[in-house]
């Protein structure tokens, strides 16, 4: 039959074994896992040592019940022998082992293991492990084979035996516990340094764990059996306690650490998908806009020719129209002068001279219009007047303008780099947007202006607005409001192409007052846009 006093240590013992090996055998690849199950063995082994201690004198003291009556009855003293006496200096050695792992896995536990080079003060981690180490060993040490821990034991009914420390035990616990508060200084500044949430915790309740563990130790173990209060015994149960209240901390950051990483995946599964969106949405665009491409150089192409063939034919017949009427006027003299139908006939040629060469300047104009705001024969990056680019805009969006007022407001600002066509596409779906927000009539503003190192256009209708609930929303792929006539593309598309530039859109809208656009567009490109033949806009 085990005394009383032995089985609470002997079950804390094994309690703290069994976390360990649990530990162990479910993340043997985890280096915070291994770490604490190193640290629940040699804690283990302080516990059963601790228990062996007890169980040296069992049989004497069972005796003394017999001679007594019982262990019912007051047993108020028993024999301390000599091998109870040796057993004493053990349970001391295997606290100053335990504390070496206790530093390991604050260690891990911090990430220093693999920074011993950094300092704490003037000395480094690595200097402090050594230190720490050899102030181990050397308690462990003078615990087994000298009397300077250790002078002896005394007995108590309750709580069995309990170890007697000698005067000069202080001389080696004191350092031991000055090296105990760097590591507590390590956690503390790890805590200070860590950003996530989820680990900060963690490192908290680690620290009130070790904070727990020294409180114990020093007064349960140390301090009250110093004044006579036989309290060791009790240690083992606070102890086991503390142990469980480690496990379970880790198991739960842990737990939450695969919340976390389930949580990130699926954020980057949905940022993938979104990425993917944009770019089906970018090659929708891509072909449009290389249809478009096509359709405006075979247009100005095909008009051109013509054009020329029109415009010389034209002034061969305005010269030779006069070569008939100098003639005329030659042969029918003053007559030609006075003859209404002569007149009658050189008005009207002059007329439709007049229309044939408007005509003319029009179409050449319109031609030049849609190649500038195409950008069909230039580079892709290239130096760009935001002017001229709006002026372009507006120009081909004419005949939707007829009862719109627009007002330019523009400012002094440099050139931008960029790709010119890429741009002119944000400005026609913005502007496009604007018109279709305004119905019947109304007014656009836009302006520009320079801030720091960049440019800053504004585009403002008094149009419907923008609901607040989807402002959110407009610059998403594929949402609309325009019903089965909108593609829920051209903001999508703005934000992308903007955003390759370097620069930010952003829209403020409300309902039945207007909408309005801000472009910032840097006056160097900060980032190298896609390479010919991948811009959306070819």
């Amino acid at each position: 039959m085990l005394p009383d006093f032995a089985v609470s240590s002997i079950l804390a013992a094994v309690a703290i074994l069994a976390l360990g090996i649990s530990s162990l055998a479910v993340g043997l690849r985890d280096r915070v896992r291994v770490s604490f199950a190193l640290f629940c063995f040699a804690w283990s082994a302080l516990a059963f040592s601790g228990s062996r201690f007890q169980l040296v004198d069992a049989r004497t003291v069972e005796a003394c019940w017999r001679m007594v009556g019982g262990p019912d009855l007051q047993l108020t003293t028993a024999p301390v022998s000599e091998a109870t006496l040796r057993w004493g200096h053990v349970p001391p050695a295997f606290a100053y082992v335990t504390g070496f792992f206790a530093m390991l896995y604050v260690l891990v536990l911090t990430g220093k293991d693999e920074r011993l080079l950094e300092r704490i003060g003037p000395i480094r981690i690595r200097d402090y492990v050594l230190l720490f180490a050899g102030v181990a060993v050397t308690g462990a040490i003078l615990s087994l084979g000298t009397d300077l821990v250790v002078e002896g034991a005394t007995f108590d009914p309750t709580t069995g035996y309990a170890i007697e420390f000698a005067w000069t035990a202080p001389f080696v616990q004191i350092p031991y516990g000055l090296l105990t508060v760097v590591w507590w200084a390590l956690l503390a500044r790890s805590i200070r340094e860590t950003t996530d949430r989820t680990r900060r915790t963690f490192l908290i309740q680690n620290f009130v764990g070790f904070v727990l563990l020294q409180f114990s130790a020093g007064v349960l173990v140390v301090a009250l059996p110093q004044f006579g209060v036989p309290t060791t015994v009790l240690s083992f149960d606070a102890f086991a306690l503390i142990a469980f209240y480690f496990y379970a901390i880790i198991v739960r950051y842990q737990h939450r650490q695969i919340q976390d990483a389930a949580a990130q995946l699926e954020r980057r599964v949905a940022e993938r998908t979104a990425d993917l969106t944009r770019a089906q949405v970018r090659l929708i665009q891509s072909e449009k806009m290389a249809s478009l491409g096509a359709l405006v150089a075979g247009v100005a192409h095909e008009v051109n020719t013509p054009l020329g063939a029109v415009r010389s034919m034209h002034d061969t017949r305005s010269r030779a129209v006069d070569k008939i009427m100098k003639r005329v006027a030659e042969l029918m003299g003053e007559e030609s002068i006075s003859d209404k139908t002569i007149l009658r006939s050189r008005s009207v040629v002059l007329q439709g001279d007049q229309v044939i060469r408007d005509g003319i300047d029009r179409i050449d104009q319109v031609v030049s219009r849609l190649r500038s705001f195409a950008k069909l024969d230039q580079s892709e990056l290239q130096a760009m007047d935001v002017h001229v680019g709006l002026d372009d805009t507006l120009a081909l969006m004419n005949t939707r303008l007829e009862q719109i007022e627009v007002f330019r407001r523009y400012g002094e600002v440099p050139r931008i780099t960029c790709v010119a066509r890429q741009i002119n596409q944000v400005f026609f779906n913005v502007l496009s947007n604007a018109i279709e927000a305004i119905d019947g009539v109304g007014r656009i503003a836009v302006a520009t202006q320079t801030d720091g190192d960049r440019v800053l256009v504004r585009i403002t209708d008094d149009g419907a607005g923008i609901a607040p609930e989807h402002l959110d929303k407009i610059f998403d792929p594929g949402f609309t409001t325009k019903g089965p006539v909108g593609t829920g593309l051209g903001l999508a598309i703005c934000y992308q192409i903007v955003h390759e530039h370097g620069g930010e859109i952003s829209v403020e809208s409300c309902p039945g007052v207007g909408t309005k656009v801000k472009i910032a567009l840097p006056i160097e490109a900060r980032l190298i846009v896609r390479s010919v033949g991948s811009s959306p806009l070819q």
